[in-house]
């Protein structure tokens, strides 16, 4: 997806997003060349742009961390630290005035290698070897026809590679192998048509082949409630196919009053799945200070394949489902100063369901198990969920010296499986982030950024099962019925700016957790103590750098 110079995610395992969310992969400096060094405590950055000729640019952006050695010297909670980095690049060329070609690629890669000895001073459940790259290219062609049509096309290659073994600290037995190879070959068309200055069309298709190895070994083990589980054996070579158009109407009834109808259909060779997907939206500009928009869809997506491949008849389950509901308005506030308050309700269906754990929600088990999905035997697709909520911004625009944004979310997310709605998760009920900057002058800038979330459910411990089989047992008559404690972090920032000739020198102290909160990442069974232990986010953690300009 990346290739297509823009991502776009329909959110259906994350919850709180209410819209679609789309990132753009920026153009080099067409005119000068820029470059910019940047050095500190956690790592060392480059990034590079600048023009290739008078109709083509480049970009270039390479990050590597070095924190596992800086650690040493410092208290962050935590002596396993991952290594990791990432290589971005892009280039564009004109061909001519309607016809643009457009080469992305990158690369990040993330490795961690805590031994047993890490694993028991830092009170992990697992320690082992952990080796994860992904690379994604591709070429984008957009073509402008003439003033009422123009197309983007695209072709891309993803890939993720997994080699991972993990070992249960406590006996220093193989609980997980993991040699997962994810790819596709990606190929997407869209076009857009102006039939008249009130009417347009948006239309196209996309098609993806993929290619999933696996070489897994899920070791027998104790499920979350306590359970013997067998030893799955994951061993096999996976070629299926996902292909889907789409087509909207966008029309403009009158001043101000915007539609947009469509449809969009999938179809997923894997499972044999053909899905329809209707959405409409609607937004009204009563003047230049108040909108007011309005949207609802329904949103399908596939299960991710490391589950689909765990048991021959998964490919029987339904793909999950959303239904949208959005309303949402927007203020100026001043010319520099937008408010905006949004309402959302998201209702899911076919979520897959575990029938020897029914009360447990298989897709958020990757939050609470370590990240990973462990082993499943055959799943049921009658799991739904439901969330609604309430987004508030505040946000400011640098003017006077000033900047800032203030946001508010409030919010719930349950899900059932069996006869019971339960708490999701991540269903924090608040969320407050404010951020401000001030820039004095040319040479010096204040910021901050302080979040508070309310604290997410948790299932307690069935104390004395857990002590019997020296592992975390849950309670099964308390999921998700307790919550951490709230989590709230400030973080600073102060720049200083030396300019020279043709070069710029900054100059930064950063300070993560300022006021050194001891927030709870999370509550684990010491398997070496044999009981409850508290498992910490980092602590203070002061960095400092520099960036050069040239």
């Amino acid at each position: 997806q990346v290739a297509h110079e823009s991502i776009s995610t329909r959110p259906m395992y994350g919850d709180k997003l209410s819209s679609v969310l789309e990132l753009k992969f920026r153009e080099g400096n067409r005119t000068f060349y820029n470059n910019q060094i940047d050095l500190n405590i956690m790592g060392f950055g480059l990034v590079s742009e600048g023009p290739l000729s008078s109709n083509s640019s480049f970009l270039f952006s390479a990050r590597r961390s070095y924190l596992n050695y800086v650690s040493k010297f410092f208290d962050i909670g935590t002596t396993s630290i991952p290594n990791y980095g990432d290589i971005q690049a892009k280039i564009t060329w004109d061909i001519n005035s309607k016809h643009k070609i457009s080469l992305i690629a990158l690369h990040g890669d993330d490795h961690n290698y805590p031994d047993r000895q890490a694993g028991i001073d830092n009170d992990m459940i697992f320690y082992g070897n952990q080796d994860i790259y992904q690379t994604s290219t591709g070429i984008s062609w957009r073509a402008l026809w003439n003033n009422s049509a123009y197309s983007q096309t695209s072709i891309g290659f993803l890939s993720s590679n997994y080699k991972e073994d993990f070992f249960e600290t406590n006996t220093a037995q193989l609980f997980l192998r993991n040699r997962s190879l994810e790819s596709s070959v990606n190929f997407r068309n869209s076009n857009h048509l102006r039939l008249s200055n009130s009417h347009s069309l948006e239309l196209g298709f996309d098609y993806k082949h993929l290619i999933n190895d696996y070489d897994n070994l899920y070791n027998s083990f104790s499920d979350a409630l306590g359970n013997s589980t067998n030893t799955l054996v994951v061993d096999k070579t996976v070629h299926s196919d996902k292909a889907g158009a789409f087509i909207n109407y966008i029309t403009e009834v009158f001043t101000g009053f915007k539609t947009t109808v469509g449809i969009r259909s999938d179809y997923f060779s894997f499972s044999k799945n053909f899905t329809f997907s209707p959405r409409a939206s609607f937004s009204y500009q009563f003047d230049e200070l108040n909108s007011i928009k309005f949207a609802a869809g329904l949103f399908h997506q596939n299960l991710p394949m490391i589950i689909l491949t765990q048991n021959n008849q998964n490919n029987e389950l339904k793909d999950p489902y959303a239904v949208h509901y959005i309303l949402g308005y927007e203020h100026l506030l001043s010319e520099d100063t937008k408010f905006s308050i949004e309402f959302y309700q998201k209702l899911y269906n076919n979520f897959p369901v575990d029938p020897s754990n029914p009360s447990l929600f298989v897709i958020d088990e990757i939050f609470y198990r370590n990240g990973s999905y462990f082993g499943h035997e055959k799943l049921t697709d009658n799991g739904k969920a439901k969330s609604y909520g309430t987004e508030i911004t505040l946000q400011k625009k640098l003017s006077d010296k000033l900047y800032g944004l203030v946001s508010l979310a409030l919010f719930k997310t349950e899900y059932k499986s069996d006869d019971k709605w339960r708490d999701r998760v991540f269903d924090n009920r608040l969320i407050i982030s404010a951020e401000a900057g001030y820039k004095l002058n040319s040479e010096w800038e204040f910021s901050a950024k302080w979040i508070y979330a309310g604290g997410t459910p948790f299932t307690p411990f069935d104390i004395e099962k857990s002590r019997t089989q020296k592992r975390g047992v849950f309670d099964e008559s308390k999921i998700n019925s307790e919550r951490y404690p709230a989590y709230h972090s400030l973080n600073i920032r102060v720049d200083k700016r030396f300019h020279f000739n043709s070069t710029n020198l900054i100059l930064y102290l950063s300070v993560w957790n300022a006021y050194d909160r001891r927030n709870v990442a999370g509550y684990f069974w010491n398997e070496n103590k044999n009981s409850q232990s508290t498992l910490y986010q980092w602590n203070l953690l002061p960095i400092f750098g520099l960036e050069y300009e040239l």
